[in-house]
């Protein structure tokens, strides 16, 4: 059993089988015999990652036969061994043909196991886009929500600005005012502390304000009366344009009857001429 297992490895006639679950390994344990020395052992075969949507292949390979080393294993099995040697390869081939049936069934079940994976992987990768599409809107409200903050504060800033210059433009004009009267106030103060400390000044500045009363009392009664000659005038001129029209119109009256009778004397010189004559 030993030259034959040597032999058929030399051959290239072991079946080398990568296999990735616990299950393929026992089932093609199985099919080998008890005494085998060297049953295959599964190695595991790590699968590059691929896109969503695409079913992981699994690799499952037969190593092809050895042909440059059938002299060095009919040298090791003898001329007599030759034609059994051949005989196992036709067995070996039959035993390759069911362990390819096997890996394919395994192969099937495992792709059947890898559904609900792949299906849980889609179905996480949905929840996932569905969290990142809530964060982005979730985001995008935050950013609203941030630029109306920022607006409401320059427009709270600008109303302030705009009160603070209201109450300054306010202020000022009463600042003014304010100034205005306590500098009149000091002036009559002045004054008055002037009258008090000089009689003689406030006498003569008593007379000067009677003087410019009686002044502007002359100049208006003068106005009022020349107002009054006027308006008499006016009242003259206007009945002397009232004359006016009526001997205007008068004379055109006038002219019309006289303009008439020139039109109408040849004709009655000319009918009184043809009564003569008719007589």
């Amino acid at each position: 059993m030993e030259s034959l297992h040597s032999a058929l490895t030399t051959l290239g006639l072991d079946r080398q089988i990568v296999v990735t679950t616990p299950h393929s390994i026992a089932i093609l344990a199985s099919s080998y015999p008890p005494s085998s020395p060297n049953p295959p052992v599964g190695r595991t075969c790590r699968a590059a990652p691929r896109p969503t949507g695409v079913a992981r292949a699994l690799r499952l390979s037969l190593s092809p036969p050895n042909p440059p080393a059938l002299a060095h294993a009919a040298q090791l099995l003898g001329s007599g061994g030759v034609a059994s040697a051949i005989g196992m390869r036709e067995r070996c081939g039959e035993e390759r043909e069911g362990g390819e049936r096997v890996i394919s069934n395994d192969a099937d079940v495992l792709v059947e196991a890898l559904e609900p994976v792949q299906g849980s992987v889609r179905e996480e990768e949905m929840v996932a886009v569905v969290d990142v599409t809530g964060l982005l809107i979730r985001l995008s409200q935050r950013a609203e929500v941030r630029m109306e903050v920022s607006i409401v504060r320059q427009t709270s800033a600008g109303v302030v600005e705009l009160e603070g210059a209201l109450l300054q433009a306010a202020e000022h004009p009463q600042v003014g005012f304010k100034t205005e009267l306590g500098e009149m106030k000091k002036l009559e103060e002045r004054l008055t502390s002037l009258a008090s400390s000089s009689p003689e000044w406030a006498g003569r500045a008593e007379a000067a304000r009677g003087e410019y009363h009686r002044t502007v009392l002359d100049i208006e009664q003068a106005h009022s009366a020349h107002v009054k000659d006027l308006q008499k005038r006016i009242k003259e001129l206007d009945d002397d344009r009232g004359a006016l029209w009526w001997e205007r119109e008068k004379f055109k009256k006038e002219v019309v009857d006289a303009k008439e009778a020139e039109a109408k004397g040849p004709k009655q010189a000319f009918s009184r001429l043809i009564a003569e004559m008719s007589c």
